[in-house]
């Protein structure tokens, strides 16, 4: 009786010290293990914002804040297929993106984070050209997008509605070439990825209205699955790079304030 009264005793001592050992991991919740929590964002692969090599202007922006609080692992890829990837994800992010419905029809689950700036979709004209204003100027017209992109829901009704003529390409700047070679009449391109096309290939700007933009986009990310605190850690990172000025130096010339 006493060596079985002395096994029980070393079994409730062993599991006493395998609770007390484990209890940090089984009771922790989610986002307090900082850099261990691998967040994945999505990113749409737009030249100086989101680079394969990191060294986007956004890449830039979200690594800074998250620095030491959450690790990231930020995937640029052709705009279609990060849609579709961030439509399977539980936890993700998709950048840059939101929650207005004018772009997406994202679940209830996604929430944005505070924007990075904004992007506006412009109607660009061949050299020499008057620039366009407004898409009912297009009827008719041989019109270049880029394929995969999003686009709002104006544009899209466009589109359906065939009041011009769609030729997609894989880029802005194939496009922007089609329209030179005279191949398209307009093409449709987002800002801030055209300014920092322009600026980095030394190009001259084609013909566009700065006044007359066709769509505007909050420029921030669209999550699901995260923890609460990465919002806050995200929010507050962003508000203060804004404040010190530090946020427009990173995006440069092209950086516009979400209003």
């Amino acid at each position: 009786m006493s060596s079985i009264l002395f096994v029980h005793k070393i079994l409730a001592l062993s599991t006493f010290i395998f609770s007390v050992l484990t209890y940090p991991f089984v009771n922790e919740e989610p986002g307090n293990n900082n850099t261990e929590q691998v967040i994945t964002i999505l990113a749409l692969d737009i030249p100086g914002l989101h680079n394969p090599d990191g060294r986007g202007a956004y890449d830039v922006i979200i690594k800074k804040v998250l620095a030491g609080q959450f690790a990231i692992d930020i995937q640029p890829l052709p705009p279609k297929r990060s849609l579709v990837y961030f439509d399977r994800c539980e936890h993700c992010c998709f950048s840059p993106g939101n929650t207005d419905g004018n772009f997406y029809n994202f679940s209830e689950e996604v929430r944005e984070t505070e924007p990075m700036a904004v992007a506006k979709i412009f109607i660009f004209s061949d050299y020499g050209r008057e620039p366009f204003r407004h898409l009912s100027e297009l009827e008719g017209k041989e019109v270049g997008i880029r394929l995969g992109m999003p686009l709002s829901h104006n544009i899209i009704e466009s589109i359906d509605k065939k009041k011009f003529n769609v030729q997609y390409a894989a880029s802005l700047e194939a496009n922007l070439t089609r329209l030179k070679l005279g191949r398209v009449e307009a093409a449709l391109g987002w800002f801030p990825d055209s300014d920092l096309l322009f600026a980095q290939n030394k190009m001259k700007p084609y013909p566009h209205n700065k006044a007359f933009p066709v769509a505007v986009h909050h420029d921030a990310l669209a999550c699901k699955g995260v923890p609460e605190r990465f919002f806050q850690v995200f929010n507050q990172g962003i508000q203060a790079l804004r404040a010190s000025g530090e946020l427009q130096r990173l995006i440069g010339p092209s950086y516009a304030e979400p209003q």
